[in-house]
């Protein structure tokens, strides 16, 4: 039984110590701002004041207080009242308020200030504050204030005045030297902001009128009427010029319509004809000197025309096929590339290589004096955003970036033909080839004729 007896004691132990600490905390919180709990007596008591001259050290209050809490001595430039109060600084008589010191403050007592310095003046209507003791200069007192009225007579009398000296006092002179030096600097700061903004108005003049200048004429909208001004005399000379080139710059279709619907205005037989067209034709392709306007007829003219149509036209197709071809090449190499360096970030490429397809994509870069798209381009395919672009300076922080974000060489050049950069992989690839030691992979043989 008394086993039994001593194992209930013991489950009813952590509630009973539950309860003590509950009951500890709800008397804490019972407790006042400057009170703290008295864990032996179980009651609130009062912290320890502090003397006069003197501040708390550390805290005490709503229940709680600190080991080493006390009172300490206030610095020489403060004052305490004592009980809970904590140091505060003197007023500042002479440097805030512009008064006398009445009474010097200490450890215990605030400084107490006395009428304002010669030259300063106290509001008559002011708020009943601190900011109600503080003086005002005499310079800005209304006229016949009784304060810098007395302050005017008493330095005249200390100080003799000559003829063309100054009636006011010491103060009122360096407060009005202060305004003054004040004024003359805000006219310089105003003359300085109006040069600034001259110099500046000038500089953007002068930019847009170098840019008209040298601003090419717009061409005419029909090359082939030229437009003439209606008081300027035409010579037959200029009209058989225009008449000639209005006539060789027609399109195939007209050109074409014109020959079969041409009548014949000689007599001659159609042999004679086809050979003289002959002779003309043959003399069109062995020389590039124009013919001369004058004894042939527009049916000649428009012959003459079609020839160098098909001339021209026969160039554009070859220099297509061309480009064509060299895209296939470009296009074959950049497939056999991505199977070498699948999986490789740029930055593991030589510093050489990427430097030289930096290079290429800057903005100073000119294939055959046409516009590039530039490392910007490269960055905006990539999805970066434009602070972020506008925080690079070259393509070598591109490659760099896009290597951190886990692009693989693959990926750039896939990007590289998206924005028709096929010049900057073509040099890519063969420098890569050339760094890996893979052959580059043969030209196909040309198409048979």
């Amino acid at each position: 039984m008394a086993h039994r007896g001593s194992c209930t004691g013991m489950a009813w132990l952590p509630v009973l110590l539950a309860s003590l600490v509950c009951r500890a905390s709800a008397e804490e919180a019972s407790c006042g701002e400057n009170e703290f709990y008295n864990q032996t007596t179980g009651l609130c008591r009062e912290c320890p004041q502090c003397a006069p001259g003197e501040e708390p050290y550390l805290s005490c209050g709503y229940g709680t207080r600190d080991e080493d809490y006390g009172c300490v001595p206030c610095p020489a430039e403060k004052f305490s009242k004592g009980g809970y109060q904590i140091c505060r600084r003197h007023k500042d008589c002479e440097g805030f308020f512009r008064a006398t010191v009445l009474t010097p403050g200490d450890t215990e007592r605030d400084a107490e200030c006395g009428p304002c310095l010669p030259g300063y003046y106290m509001l008559e209507n002011r708020p009943r504050n601190i900011y109600g003791l503080v003086c005002y200069s005499c310079l800005l007192a209304p006229p016949n204030t009784k304060e810098c009225v007395g302050a005017a007579s008493g330095v005249s009398a200390n100080f003799p005045r000559t003829p063309g000296s100054s009636t006011l006092s010491p103060p009122q002179l360096a407060h009005k030297a202060e305004l003054s030096g004040q004024g003359h600097l805000a006219t310089a700061l105003v003359i300085a902001m109006s040069t600034i903004f001259t110099l500046a108005v000038a500089i953007v003049l002068i930019i847009m009128f170098y840019i008209l200048k040298a601003r090419p004429s717009a061409p005419a909208c029909c090359p082939s009427t030229p437009v003439k001004s209606p008081e300027a005399p035409v010579s037959e000379e200029e009209e058989k010029k225009e008449a000639q080139d209005n006539v060789v710059i027609f399109s195939e279709k007209d050109e074409f319509e014109k020959l079969t619907a041409a009548p014949a205005k000689s007599a001659k037989s159609e042999n004679d004809a086809s050979s003289e067209k002959e002779q003309l034709l043959n003399r069109s392709l062995d020389s590039d000197e124009e013919p001369a306007p004058d004894g042939q007829g527009p049916p000649e003219l428009c012959l003459l025309s079609l020839v160098h149509l098909a001339r021209d036209k026969s160039a554009t197709a070859t220099r297509a096929a061309g480009i064509q071809s060299r895209r296939k090449k470009i296009l074959d190499v950049y497939a056999s590339v991505c199977g070498v360096v699948e999986g490789l970030s740029p930055t593991e490429l030589p510093f050489d290589c990427l430097e030289k397809t930096s290079r290429m994509l800057s903005a100073t870069y000119n294939s055959e004096k046409a516009v590039v798209k530039t490392w910007r381009h490269l960055a905006e395919s990539f999805g970066l955003k434009r602070d972020e672009i506008g925080g690079m300076t070259d393509g070598l922080q591109l490659f760099d970036r896009i290597s951190t974000a886990g692009y693989s060489i693959p990926e750039l050049l896939t990007k590289l033909v998206q924005i028709e950069r096929l010049d900057a992989v073509e040099s890519l690839c063969a420098d890569i080839l050339e760094w890996a030691g893979v052959p580059p992979p043969a030209a196909p043989p040309p198409p048979a004729s």
